[in-house]
C-alpha cells in the first residue's frame, strides 16, 4: 500500500544517508587523529629541547666547578 511504500522509501533514505555520512565521519576522525599526532610531536619536541638544555646546563656546572 501507499503507507508501506512511503515507509520503505524513508527507510532507504535513512540507510543511504548513513552510508554517505560514514566516509565523511571517517575522514573527520582521521583529521582529528592527525592533528592530535602533530600536537604530540610538537610537545615532545619542546620537552626534548628542555631536557637537552637542562643536561647542557648540568655539564656547564660540572666544568665550572
Amino acid at each position: 500500500s501507499h503507507d508501506q511504500d512511503m515507509y520503505r522509501i524513508k527507510l532507504r533514505a535513512e540507510v543511504l544517508a548513513h552510508l554517505i555520512s560514514m566516509p565523511i565521519q571517517l575522514i573527520h576522525l582521521r583529521v582529528e587523529q592527525f592533528e592530535w599526532f602533530i600536537h604530540l610531536i610538537k610537545y615532545v619536541n619542546i620537552y626534548l629541547i628542555i631536557f637537552l638544555y637542562i643536561q647542557f646546563l648540568d655539564k656547564i656546572k660540572c666544568y665550572s666547578i
